[in-house]
């Protein structure tokens, strides 16, 4: 599958989501590795309902220069080219990483109090169990067992929000945001000759990847309103 079949692919299936954009994409090409990065900021389904907080989640992907030639050139003819024989070797699916990150900022210049240990503690627990257990946002599996025992990522989750802080004049930390990451592999048809059988392309997966992202970031916008100050600490 050639880079500009998959990001056709993307786009389709993204917008049929009901994932909001927000901006627009953004691909660069590494002068020297000739790597290719993809990246797209996407809202809520129910848009922009936790003020003060901004809820985006940023999607990004590398296209190998690697994978570029793989995919143009076939299989066969890029193992020849590197080992610099004919023989027929056996080739396992390429996979992409797919970089998810969940964000919740505050607007420039306008940092809120730092929520209590234990406030914090009450909304980490709520919003990590919910991307967990509730609304997903990896696949269940995470993880699986190759030829030898050797075993392969399929996707993972920092277990841990990054917290986005600004420290005052005076001294005062503030929060200014708060982030989760996390990465998600997808795994791609290999390019084959016309008399071979050609394998599923990524639409399924991309299908659901989107629909579990809905829900998780529906879930996050949610729980970030635990975040706010409350009355009595705003005055």
């Amino acid at each position: 599958m050639r880079y500009e079949d998959f990001k056709a692919t993307w786009e389709r299936t993204i917008g049929a989501s009901r994932l909001g954009r927000h901006g627009f994409s953004e691909e660069t090409l590494d002068s020297q590795s000739l790597d290719r990065t993809y990246l797209v900021r996407v809202e809520p389904p129910q848009g922009q309902d936790s003020r003060p907080f901004h809820v985006v989640a940023e999607l990004s992907w590398r296209w190998s220069a690697l994978q570029a030639a793989r995919s143009r050139y076939g299989e066969r003819e890029l193992v020849a080219e590197l080992l610099g024989t004919r023989a027929t070797r056996k080739t396992a699916k390429p996979w992409l990483r797919v970089d998810i990150k969940l964000s919740a900022t505050l607007m420039h210049g306008q940092p809120i109090d730092m929520p209590s240990p234990k406030v914090w503690a009450a909304w980490a627990r709520e919003v990590l169990g919910r991307l967990e257990r509730i609304e997903p946002l990896l696949p269940k599996q995470r993880v699986r067992e190759r030829k030898g025992g050797v075993l392969e990522g399929l996707a993972w989750s920092d277990e841990e929000p990054t917290l986005e802080v600004k420290c005052s004049q005076v001294g005062e930390l503030r929060l200014a945001g708060v982030s989760l990451e996390s990465w998600v592999a997808l795994e791609l048809p290999r390019a084959r000759s016309s008399d071979e059988r050609q394998e599923k392309a990524p639409d399924e997966a991309l299908v659901e990847l989107f629909g579990r992202l809905e829900r998780a970031l529906r879930a996050w916008s949610e729980s970030v309103d635990h975040l706010r100050p409350s009355p009595s600490r705003r005055s």
